[in-house]
Formats: structure tokens, sequence, C-alpha cells
């Protein structure tokens, strides 16, 4: 994920303090986190773990909005103060126009698709159950186990199989985070497709499928549900 071109984050209850420009947007199964840098002498002093109001103006789309966001990382140099801002469910979606404008429902799923990744490097084929998926990427659980012949990557390609779907799609996904779970790993994915694919142009193809897929579980199965 991008970060936003001229996109500033401020600290209502310190006005006197300059706003900061977002470097990074960084997303994984836990939130959405934004890096903020803040320049010298200028900007706000936050504690790490404060949590409050954050806000954030956006000059491409006109956004200017109050959220909510809790400070997780403080770093100062000479260039600045950078701050890592962890932004919860409702405060993505409030900001998804600027941060995901390709970002469509994301459902939340028991066990109706299934992955392949392809690591290569002597490895098999490791064996994934998708938790939640979107047409931009998804979280996939993956055996511990895994981790030996994903942890040098940052790109896999992927096998996506869906119950009630003959036809599995095969595309290239970015290992964009990784967080232990109870004896798996929780890979958070950022589609891309493969540029050799036939026919329609590979994003129409990725996007078309997964959301046909989206369209055919959504009420149809109590283990199926919108998800931030």
């Amino acid at each position: 994920m991008r970060a936003p071109e001229r996109a500033l984050v401020s600290i209502p209850s310190i006005p006197e303090a300059a706003p900061g420009e977002i470097e990074s947007v960084r997303s994984d199964p836990g939130g959405l986190e934004l890096v903020v840098r803040y320049p010298a002498g200028a900007g706000p002093v936050l504690p790490v773990g404060r949590s409050g109001e954050l806000r954030v103006r956006h000059e491409g789309s006109g956004q200017d909005l109050v959220i909510l966001g809790k400070v997780l990382q403080r770093e100062d140099n000479d260039q600045g103060r950078r701050y890592h801002f962890l932004l919860g469910a409702r405060a993505r979606r409030a900001l998804a126009p600027i941060f995901e404008p390709r970002r469509t429902d994301r459902v939340t799923l028991d066990g109706e698709v299934t992955v392949t990744l392809e690591v290569g490097g002597g490895h098999g084929p490791v064996e994934g159950t998708v938790l939640d998926l979107s047409t931009c990427g998804g979280c996939v659980e993956v055996l511990w186990e895994a981790e030996a012949a994903l942890q040098g990557l940052e790109t896999v390609e992927v096998i996506l199989r869906a119950e009630g779907r003959a036809d599995p799609l095969r595309f290239a996904a970015h290992l964009r985070s990784r967080r232990l779970g109870k004896g798996v790993i929780l890979l958070g994915l950022e589609f891309e497709a493969l540029s050799e694919l036939p026919g329609a142009s590979p994003e129409a193809q990725l996007e078309d499928w997964v959301r046909a897929f989206i369209q055919g579980v959504q009420g149809a199965s109590a283990g199926v549900r919108r998800s931030a």
C-alpha cells in the first residue's frame, strides 16, 4: 500500500504543533499503521501507548477527517520525529477513500477458499486457508513450519481455489505482513495479477474472480460476514 501524496496528520489537542507528512501506510491483519514524519523541533510530543485523536487532511481528495489512533513507536533524529500510529477498523473505513481507493468490501471466511503458495528454491508448495478476502488482498493462514520456506520471500505465486468454482486462479502476491498465531502464521497478502494470463487484462480477471466469489457467498453462509 502506498502513502498518498500531500497527506498531513496533525494532533487536534496540540494545535501549536506542526503537522506531519505520511511517509508510508502498512496494512496487516491487526489494523492499519501510519508512519508520519514531523519536522525537527516543531512536531508534537506524544508518549508511546497514547491513544487519541488524529486529524488527517488530504489535498488530493479534499478529505479532512478526525480519527482515533494509538502511538506504537516514536523515533527522533536530526531530520525530525517519526511516529507509527495504529488505526482501528472504524478509522480504516473512514480513510479508505484516501489510502485504499481500490479496496472493496472484505469478507471473513470459514474455509471456503484455500490457497497454494508456490515458493520455489527447493521447497514444495505451501498450502493455506484464506481467512478474509477482498479484490485487493487477503489474510492467509499457513502452518508455522511454512515460515522456513517463506522467510526470505517478498512475493509468491498463488493458486486460489474456492468452493463452488471449478476454475482456480493463478496470480502473484506481495507478502506484506507476517504474524504468529496459535501454531500458525498469518500472512497479509497484496494481490498482483500475472501479466501472462490470456484474455482480458490480468487485473480485471483477478478482480472479477474474487468479486464473483464474494458476491456468491455473501449471505449464503453463516461463516461469511462483512469485515473492515
